[in-house]
């Protein structure tokens, strides 16, 4: 099965730009932006990502604004702040060059598992398996895993699955291999398993049970927060600060933000004077957006307080023109095309 797997990835793999040599730096950038980003779209970022940091030195000794500007659009702002301080800790421990073993290169910042299993069976040929939620659901298909994907003991059988299989000679093509597979034929909606090249040992394939695979856990109800963003601006200038980076959107700016468990106004007052209990709030008025923004868990009710007075006790404030607004998340973004 491995050759059959192997035959069919040089004659059916992508052409993707980060394939075209072996740069260890070119993978992790690829494999950082392909996380919750669809390949069609990544390639554009991952062709300007480049474009303005071609090597991890550049990255490193970059202002994280400019990561943060090149990453808009993309979402998930994390994967940015994070392969900005991997960058740098590469330059620290390893002179900016990734090391060659899984298990060095896990201990990098922002580097897990599976980013380190790609990187190092594709740019250094380490005899790994990368694997990931694709790769679970190959897995889950070919032995008929009965375990609920996300559990340590499916993670187990289906690393298991794979090994049945997999190239370890040509860990770098296998894993390629694998991730075109699940991209082209064992799709999650109508795989074509009529033309897979695991077909004959696919356990779902034989039974017809291809949609019951992997078995995934209940879904997860999306979390209900309340914003209330404080909107204020003098000469021309709009009051921003920058979001704590262990949440949604980290390190992006934003108006001021109180958040509240409710959607009521004397919430919203409570939570102001005990978060900035010496100063005075003057509103002019308050405006509820209709519809919350809808994220992967979660649903953001927002209302703008637009405030008279100076917001002169809040720390990290800082104020930007209008024409010229410092990377934002695409809520502020709605916000400002409508307020501006």
């Amino acid at each position: 099965m491995a050759i059959n797997l192997l035959a069919w990835y040089q004659k059916n793999h992508r052409q993707l730009p980060w394939r075209e040599d072996l740069d260890p730096y070119k993978i992790w950038v690829s494999e950082i932006i392909l996380q919750q980003t669809r390949v069609a779209q990544g390639i554009e970022y991952y062709l300007r990502f480049l474009e303005k940091f071609p090597d991890i030195k550049t990255l490193a000794n970059s202002p994280m604004e400019a990561v943060y500007t090149i990453w808009q659009g993309l979402g998930y702002y994390r994967r940015a702040f994070l392969i900005h301080q991997g960058a740098k800790f590469t330059v620290e421990h390893y002179d900016g060059l990734l090391p060659k073993s899984l298990h060095e290169l896990k201990k990098i910042p922002g580097i897990g598992t599976y980013t380190a299993a790609a990187i190092a069976s594709i740019a250094f040929n380490e005899p790994v398996i990368a694997l990931d939620g694709n790769l679970k659901r190959i897995a889950a298909r070919v032995g008929c895993i009965k375990e609920v994907m996300g559990t340590s003991v499916f993670e187990k059988q289906a690393m298991n699955e794979l090994k049945r299989f997999f190239p370890f000679n040509c860990p770098g093509d296998g894993n390629q291999a694998l991730m075109d597979l699940s991209a082209l034929i064992c799709t999650p909606k109508n795989p074509q398993c009529r033309i897979c090249p695991l077909n004959a040992i696919c356990c779902a394939h034989a039974t017809g049970t291809q949609m019951d695979y992997p078995l995934k856990a209940t879904k997860i109800p999306k979390k209900d927060r309340y914003f209330w963003y404080l909107v204020h601006s003098k000469n021309g200038l709009i009051a921003f600060s920058r979001r704590n980076f262990n949440d949604i959107w980290g390190g992006l700016w934003e108006f001021p933000l109180i958040e509240t468990s409710s959607a009521n106004e004397l919430d919203f007052l409570m939570a102001f004077k005990k978060k900035y209990p010496d100063m005075v709030l003057r509103v002019s008025k308050m405006v509820t957006i209709p519809k919350p923004h809808i994220l992967s868990h979660q649903r953001i009710f927002t209302t703008l307080v637009h405030v008279n007075n100076p917001l002169l006790n809040i720390p990290d404030i800082e104020y930007f023109d209008k024409n010229n607004f410092p990377p934002s998340s695409t809520l502020v973004k709605k916000i400002l095309a409508q307020i501006v």
